[in-house]
């Protein structure tokens, strides 16, 4: 696999198949905040199939064309999928409670929450 290391001016790193020395094939494209994309590539684009990665957030899979992403979907860190073509249901006007919320159940969040075991005298 070979590295292309023309992108140091961004910070920015590919590691992938090239064609006359444009990023094209099987490759895996790496932004300086960690955030990356592994896919395919076609002339320096995304193009086919792929998926970036966002660090402690969730993925974004895609079929690109020429460096636009069609037919996506997100996927939360969580394991939640969003899908553009139906209703969301989470934390809507009516409900504010989140994906976890809705499988787990609201928790409370600490000690400041809970009802004391005994009552407190001054």
């Amino acid at each position: 696999m070979d590295v292309y290391s023309g992108l140091s001016i961004s910070g920015s790193q590919y590691k992938g198949e090239l064609n006359h020395g444009r990023m094209e094939g099987k490759g895996k494209f790496i932004f300086p905040d960690g955030t990356y994309y592994s896919g395919d590539m076609k002339d320096g684009q995304f193009h086919g199939e792929g998926t970036l990665y966002f660090k402690g957030a969730g993925s974004y899979e895609a079929t690109w064309v020429n460096g636009k992403a069609v037919n996506a979907r997100y996927t939360f860190s969580d394991g939640l999928q969003y899908d553009e073509s139906a209703s969301w249901p989470y934390c809507t006007g009516t409900d504010r409670r989140f994906y976890t919320e809705i499988l787990r159940g609201i928790r409370p969040a600490g000690l400041l929450l809970r009802s004391p075991a005994r009552l407190l005298r001054f």
